[in-house]
């Protein structure tokens, strides 16, 4: 039942996102307007920034799998980003899983650990860059919005604390469901050289991001990059967590009310971020398409890949 629910909100999302589009047509003459280079670079960032959470979560694995190579697991997690697009929700997240799994002897509970440390890392990262970046609006241009900046504080702050109270944090019944290994999750925290690569990593990740969405709602609206860079580091949780399927709808109304109590413009705000998800997809759907090619059975298979039984 509550699934059928997130159906139909997803589905009320997307029509007023059509309706609005078909009631104001004009809008869509922006998009128009928008140049290739501008396009292929807002491309290239966003590639740099999943270039960037690869590269974060290979580096905290090879603390239980040393022998992965770099290479090999950006095929891997290419292949599932292609079956999710295909397949329901978390396919992709199991396909990976289950090669480490067969491959390297990587528990499920262990994958999920070092997921859920990226994912606070990256949150934390995005209201850092946010603040930052709402500070500088207030300077300059002296605009901000009292809300958006509290989100900010705990975007950045919250995420912090859950890391640190984290034996608490497992006592709630919703995340003590997902079984989490706490033993292997303050393990991974002992080793601080490795967090604190992996929060840099995930400062570039969320910068590239920022950069991009800011340069893309920059051309939509002529608006300052900041602005367009606070929108895309406080829509970070959309991107982690799926509420609806594929948050779609979600993400572009979440933005656009963002973008209205800044002082842009709401549409602006949807036509942005739509454009945005388009070019997210195709830029991960490259390398997504590659992994396919390469690993044809996403290493599932013990007799091609030579993995460990079990």
């Amino acid at each position: 039942m509550f699934r059928l629910l997130r159906i139909v909100f997803g589905l009320l999302l997307i029509s007023a996102l059509v309706w609005y589009v078909w009631r104001h047509p004009h809008e869509l003459e922006r998009l128009g307007q928008l140049s290739f280079s501008l396009l292929f670079s807002v491309f290239c960032l966003v590639l740099a920034g999943y270039t960037c959470f690869i590269v974060s979560t290979w580096w905290l694995i090879r603390l239980d799998a040393p022998g992965i190579g770099l290479g090999e697991y950006f095929l891997v997690s290419a292949s599932g980003l292609a079956l999710n697009a295909m397949a329901p929700p978390g396919s992709g997240y199991a396909v990976k899983t289950i090669y480490l799994k067969q491959r390297y002897d990587l528990k499920h509970r262990e994958f999920l650990s070092v997921n859920i440390v990226i994912g606070l890392l990256a949150l934390s990262a995005s209201g850092l860059l946010a603040g930052l970046a709402l500070g500088l609006l207030q300077l300059e241009y002296g605009r901000v919005a009292p809300l958006i900046l509290g989100l900010a504080a705990v975007t950045f702050v919250g995420p912090l604390l859950m890391l640190a109270l984290m034996d608490w944090v497992l006592l709630v019944p919703f995340v003590r469901k997902r079984k989490i290994d706490s033993t292997h999750f303050h393990t991974l925290l002992r080793n601080k050289p490795w967090v604190v690569i992996t929060a840099l990593m995930q400062v570039l990740r969320v910068g590239f991001s920022f950069l991009g969405f800011g340069l893309l709602f920059q051309a939509v609206s002529g608006e300052p990059v900041m602005i367009g860079g606070i929108l895309d580091a406080l829509s970070t949780l959309l991107r982690l967590v799926h509420l609806i399927p594929g948050n779609l709808g979600l993400y572009e109304w979440f933005v656009a009310g963002m973008a209205d109590a800044l002082g842009a413009s709401l549409s602006a705000g949807l036509l942005a971020a739509a454009m945005f998800r388009i070019i997210s997809l195709a830029s991960v759907l490259l390398p997504a398409l590659l992994g396919q090619f390469v690993m044809k059975d996403l290493g599932l298979s013990e007799e091609d890949k030579g993995g460990p039984e079990g």
